[in-house]
């Protein structure tokens, strides 16, 4: 009886979370899996519990759609990247961060479905850096005709600049930053510069 009460608790912990993902409730960047887990999706959790718990009865994702209740969410890789940067010449390599930047300044959120992730090979970073530069250029963005995929994934600090730079600008960078904040960081940094 104990053990029918908790399994009958984990199973409304599943479907609970699912439903709170899928709706949103619990934030858009909030995985409901460990990064290192090899069990991505709701299904795939019922699934464990059935073959451990319920060997006889079958799989129980079948016995709850037979009830209505199903299950949706998959995490992807997408959902567990890591969009911060800290090193302009490491962390662009890939292309998926700069995707990222162009769907928030473009308000464009096609690009990041065709990102591939993860990208565990130089071909793959190349086709990322060449849908980004594609996207760039098909949106009008100056002064980047001469950068190419390989100064990004070699980390070419000067193309990486101008590529960022020529990005914002085109973007209407005091839309982006009010010139006040780049005023005052502009101090801030010359005040460091004076001190050394």
């Amino acid at each position: 009886r104990v053990q029918c009460h908790a399994l009958t608790k984990i199973l409304l912990l599943v479907v609970f979370l699912d439903a709170a993902k899928e709706k949103r409730i619990l934030g858009k960047d909030q995985c409901l899996f460990n990064k290192s887990s090899s069990v991505k999706s709701s299904r795939e959790v019922l699934e464990s519990i059935s073959t451990d718990c319920m060997g006889v009865e079958g799989l129980i994702v079948k016995h709850l759609e037979r009830y209505g209740i199903f299950v949706y969410h998959v995490q992807n890789p997408l959902d567990e990247y890591e969009f911060s940067i800290d090193n302009l010449a490491v962390d662009l390599k890939d292309g998926v961060r700069l995707a990222k930047m162009i769907e928030l300044l473009s308000h464009n959120s096609d690009i990041l479905s065709v990102m591939r992730i993860p990208t565990d090979s130089r071909e793959l970073k190349c086709q990322n850096m060449g849908i980004v530069l594609k996207t760039l250029r098909g949106l009008g963005v100056p002064n980047i005709s001469d950068i190419t995929s390989t100064h990004i994934i070699d980390g070419h600090r000067p193309r990486i600049l101008q590529l960022l730079w020529a990005t914002v600008s085109h973007f209407r960078l005091p839309s982006v930053l009010p010139p006040s904040r780049i005023e005052r960081e502009i101090v801030r940094i010359a005040c460091l510069k004076t001190r050394e």
